[in-house]
């Protein structure tokens, strides 16, 4: 079965979320991007949370075939960046 990792990256929590091709959720985590008053970088809180959930889903016997990353703002995908991001990426 192919699972997926799907990412959301919002103002105040990075959720993570192993799923399947057909919607079914088999693993959710949360992590606080607030957890020291936005000292320590977005994208610094994001890859840990990755590399925990990542680490987890492969201790449950999934491996992701593909990931998925959401965030708060507009998604330029033609130049490949985050426009207009409501202040939750830098």
């Amino acid at each position: 079965m192919k699972t997926y990792l799907g990412i959301d990256i919002g103002g105040t929590a990075v959720k993570l979320g192993l799923v399947t091709g057909t919607g079914e959720v088999l693993l959710r985590e949360e992590t606080s991007v607030s957890f020291d008053g936005y000292r320590t970088p977005i994208l610094d809180t994001v890859r840990k949370a990755a590399a925990g959930t990542l680490a987890a889903c492969r201790a449950a016997g999934y491996e992701p075939s593909g990931v998925g990353v959401s965030a708060t703002g507009q998604i330029d995908s033609s130049r490949g960046i985050v426009a207009g991001t409501c202040g939750s990426l830098p």
